[in-house]
């Protein structure tokens, strides 16, 4: 039996126990959790090397000499990540522990967080569990799953006012993957709401934000015009050829479906709040990068080290009115039911799961 096939299995089964529990009010230990959560990440570690786009790499990579010598790592960069596998690769030289301690840790970590923001965390793990990040996570962006989750923490310490935790594992991310720097938008749209306190402004500023989306992914060669002007900044050559060979890259197909759920989301989240609050700003800094990359598969990636929001915006919307709780969990068994179905078509059909 394919082990995607175990997979939506599992995802079943705590799926039932979790609605079960909650309309018969009863609770379910974490532990039973934790020991679905470690038998998903040892099942994965141990998937066929011919599955995902990436794994041949990092097997290939780490089998290899380049996990051996730092002058591999360019100028440095994303160089923990480089010396957290030396340190796996000298300890048990396997590669699948590596994919084990990468998907533990990713698993474990959003596990704690949704449990933090939200009642319902079992509920919005299943939505994970159904959520095609879930497999890219374990199986592809090894490297940006482990900064996702370094970033999502780091974002939960900036708001406890842990200012030099929240920056140290900030910096851990980027020394992970570059890309993780893009978190810095949250920040700064953080500190600007006390200037623009209306929510109406950050309503409307979302608005013209989906307008544009839908014009621009109409504009085929909007990003061939954005490369035009590569060549004007001072970056070495390589480093502009990759950028345009990143725009030219086109993946309309996230337009149709994980961005309007974005947008249903947002506009739900911003019902129900009369005034911005930091998981205000997380989403709509969520929905302000999806809307820039969501054409291009590569950048949409960027959207990632937010998307933590879009799940604590929707345990919120589970628990915000008493007179909806009750029929709010089906309506998300539903909805992941309806999740899981969709990952496990787009990604069979685009053969990443052979």
């Amino acid at each position: 039996m394919s082990i995607i096939y175990i997979h939506y299995a599992v995802l079943a089964v705590m799926l039932v126990l979790t609605i079960f529990a909650y309309y018969r009010k009863t609770h379910i230990s974490d532990n039973i959790y934790l020991a679905f959560i470690l038998f998903l990440s040892i099942m994965w570690a141990l998937r066929p090397i011919t599955m995902g786009s990436d794994t041949i790499f990092y097997v290939n990579s780490f089998k290899s000499h380049y996990y051996t010598q730092l002058s591999n790592v360019p100028s440095g960069r994303e160089i923990l990540f480089y010396i957290f596998v030396v340190i796996v690769k000298f300890i048990f030289n396997d590669p699948r522990v590596l994919f084990f301690s990468v998907s533990i840790f990713v698993n474990m970590s959003l596990f704690f967080l949704f449990k933090e923001y939200s009642r319902h965390y079992a509920l919005l793990y299943c939505y994970y569990l159904a959520h095609f990040l879930f497999l890219t996570f374990n199986i592809n962006i090894l490297r940006q799953g482990m900064a996702s989750s370094l970033i999502f923490v780091s974002l939960i310490s900036y708001h406890r006012n842990l200012s030099i935790k929240s920056f140290t594992l900030y910096m851990s991310a980027v020394l992970v993957h570059l890309s993780s720097i893009i978190a810095i938008v949250y920040h700064l749209l953080f500190n600007l709401k006390n200037r623009l306190q209306p929510k109406i402004v950050y309503d409307l500023l979302a608005l013209i934000i989906v307008v544009l989306t839908f014009i621009n992914a109409n504009i085929k060669n909007l990003m061939s015009i954005f490369s035009q002007y590569i060549h004007l900044i001072p970056i070495s050559e390589i480093l502009k050829y990759r950028i345009i060979q990143y725009l030219s890259i086109e993946n309309s197909a996230n337009v149709s479906f994980s961005y309007y759920l974005t947008i249903l989301i947002f506009l739900t989240y911003s019902s129900i709040r009369k005034k911005t609050d930091s998981v205000y700003i997380g989403m709509f800094a969520y929905l302000v990068i999806y809307a820039f990359a969501s054409t291009n598969e590569i950048l949409v990636r960027l959207s990632f080290y937010l998307w933590i929001f879009e799940f604590i915006a929707i345990g919120r919307i589970i628990d915000y009115n008493r007179y909806t709780r009750n029929i709010m969990p089906a309506l998300v068994m539903l909805f992941v039911i309806a999740t899981a179905a969709k990952t496990y078509i787009s990604l069979t059909e685009s053969g990443f799961l052979k």
